[in-house]
């Protein structure tokens, strides 16, 4: 151990620094929490992140967690993350730091509930190799101990949501899930997914589990980007 200490010395993944951490305490000082939960479909504040009335429908989730935003070194970790297959430990650790935190973000309301990542397509897990979703969603699981729920699938490729408006990411993800054919619908799933922006994914995949049969469904993004970074 000596010996590796001295000729290996761990790295910070992001900044480079020495770091006994995956992410040195400099970086971890920047992340930036969301403080004030918000309405999954408007993103005005609401109570607990749940939907205010005016914005239900038989679609929308219970409750939105999401305890980052995406900026800083919670991007940078999330960024390499999902393009670095050697890096997506920085996920798994920025999930684990949140657990100091579990009152502030709610983490109670999950109990009972199974978790299920937004799936990748094809052609993008296997050019990657794993899906930062699921890394995030087994995290949970294993910190938490809940139930991890494969039951989403994403047949076919879609171009990159990250430069469209509002607007456009609704009509792009417009039936692009499917639920596994012959798999037990648990009543209750979160939907786990690495960043939340317009929102326009994870309604999708509501209404996809909800017309399969679910009936509450909780949204966990481990961070997100607000709606004003795009108009």
């Amino acid at each position: 151990m000596l010996f590796k200490a001295l000729f290996f010395p761990q790295k910070c993944l992001v900044c480079g620094q020495f770091s006994k951490q995956t992410l040195c305490s400099s970086c971890l000082s920047e992340a930036k929490f969301v403080y004030t939960p918000f309405c999954p479909v408007c993103q005005k504040p609401s109570i607990e992140g749940q939907p205010h009335f005016s914005c239900k429908n038989r679609y929308t989730p219970l409750v939105l967690i999401t305890p980052y935003y995406f900026s800083g070194s919670v991007k940078s970790a999330i960024k390499l993350s999902k393009y670095t297959k050697k890096a997506f430990v920085l996920s798994d650790y920025l999930v684990k730091y949140t657990l100091n935190y579990s009152e502030q973000f709610n983490y109670n309301v999950l109990k009972g509930f199974s978790l299920c990542a937004i799936p990748s397509d094809p052609v993008r897990l296997k050019k990657r190799g794993f899906n930062l979703p699921n890394v995030i969603s087994r995290s949970l699981a294993k910190n938490l101990d809940l139930k991890q729920s494969h039951i989403l699938l994403k047949p076919k490729p879609t171009e990159p949501l990250y430069k469209l408006n509002k607007k456009k990411r609704a009509e792009l993800v417009k039936g692009e899930f499917k639920v596994k054919s012959g798999v037990n619908v648990p009543a209750n799933v979160c939907l786990v997914d690495d960043i939340f922006t317009t929102g326009a994914t994870m309604h999708e995949a509501c209404k996809t589990l909800k017309k399969a049969g679910v009936k509450n469904i909780i949204c966990f993004a481990l961070s997100y980007q607000s709606l004003s970074k795009l108009e």
